[in-house]
């Protein structure tokens, strides 16, 4: 009987250890995506008129061309 309680009770500590790890590897996942997407707007913000911008991480691929909207003249 003690063999069988302990038996669930590693079992549910395992199953609670791999969802907590799941969880955290995806909050994870989304902060280092927000920290990516946050630093490709500021240097956005900091590019000029006709500016590129182009980067590249693993599987993502970001290329970004700032132009002056139509009827605004270059200062």
């Amino acid at each position: 009987m003690v063999v069988v309680v302990t038996g669930a009770v590693v079992t549910g500590l395992l199953a609670g250890w791999r969802l907590a790890s799941g969880w955290m590897e995806g909050r994870v996942r989304v902060q280092v995506f927000r920290l990516r997407e946050q630093g490709i707007s500021e240097r956005m913000r900091a590019l000029p008129a006709g500016g590129t911008l182009a980067e590249s991480h693993s599987a993502d691929e970001v290329s970004v061309r700032v132009v002056l909207p139509r009827g605004t003249a270059r200062g």
